[in-house]
C-alpha cells in the first residue's frame, strides 16, 4: 500500500502543473539481411526486421520535462513503453515502464559493425538483462566524479511486461508467484574527471553494472546476482 500511494501523490504533484504545448514522432527503422553459416544447416537465408515508434514530449510549468515512448512489435502488438519525468528537482529523471533495462544496455559492448558480437545467429552468450522486459520505476541522475547513475526496481519479476501488466491501469495476472522482486544499477565514470590520475586516463569509461533478481520466494531459495 505505500507504494500505490506514494505513486499517487508523484501523479498528484505532476498533475496539479499545466503542460506546454508538446511534439509527437514517429521513428522507425527497416532491415533485409543475409545470413549464410559453414558450419551449420539453416532455412531460408533471407531475413527481415521492421520497428516503429511513437514518441511524445512537453515540459510542465514547474519545469519538470515529461516524455512518453510507445513502440510495436514485428505484428503490429503493442511493445515497450515508457513515461518519463526529467529534470525532477533538477537532478534526476524518474519513469516507469520498460525499453530494456539499465544492465541490458551494457552486458554486451564489444564494438560491433551491425548488432552485437552474439546477434543474428552468431551465437549465445550469458545475457545479464533478465529484467529488460519487465515494468519497472527507475531514477538517472549525473553526480559529481562517478558520472551517470541509473536504476531500476522491478517490484515483480515475473516477466509478466508491459503488454499484461500496465493496461488500463491495472496490474498484471499472478502468473509467477514463486518470484520476487528485482534490482539493478549502472554507473558510467569517464575516468578522465577522476582526481589526480584523471590526467592520465582521459579518454576511458568505467562501466560498472549490478543486478539482483529473486527468483524464488521460498525459504532457502537464492537469488540471481
Amino acid at each position: 500500500m505505500k507504494i500505490t500511494k506514494i505513486l499517487v501523490a508523484l501523479s498528484f504533484l505532476f498533475a496539479v502543473s499545466t503542460a506546454q504545448a508538446g511534439e509527437m514522432t514517429v521513428n522507425g527503422s527497416m532491415q533485409a539481411t543475409y545470413q549464410s553459416e559453414i558450419d551449420r544447416t539453416t532455412g531460408n537465408p533471407l531475413g527481415m526486421d521492421k520497428e516503429i515508434s511513437f514518441s511524445g514530449s512537453t515540459e510542465l510549468d514547474n519545469g519538470i520535462a515529461m516524455s512518453v515512448m510507445q513502440d510495436f512489435n514485428d505484428q503490429g502488438g503493442f511493445g515497450d513503453a515508457k513515461i518519463t519525468f526529467g529534470n525532477v528537482g533538477g537532478m534526476v529523471d524518474i519513469y516507469v515502464g520498460t525499453d530494456g533495462s539499465e544492465l541490458d544496455a551494457i552486458d554486451d559492448i564489444t564494438p560491433s559493425a551491425f548488432e552485437e558480437a552474439n546477434g543474428s545467429g552468431s551465437g549465445t552468450y550469458q545475457d545479464l538483462g533478465g529484467l529488460a522486459t519487465e515494468m519497472g520505476i527507475g531514477v538517472k541522475a549525473t553526480l559529481p566524479i562517478l558520472g551517470s547513475v541509473s536504476a531500476q526496481y522491478v517490484p515483480k519479476a515475473d516477466g509478466n511486461g508491459d503488454a499484461d501488466g500496465g493496461d488500463d491501469k491495472e496490474s498484471s495476472g499472478d502468473t509467477s508467484p514463486s518470484v520476487g522482486s528485482g534490482f539493478e544499477v549502472v554507473v558510467k565514470t569517464a575516468m578522465g574527471d577522476l582526481p589526480v590520475v584523471g590526467s592520465f586516463l582521459g579518454g576511458n569509461t568505467l562501466t560498472l553494472g549490478f543486478a539482483e533478481e529473486e527468483v524464488g520466494t521460498a525459504l532457502d531459495t537464492s537469488d540471481r546476482f
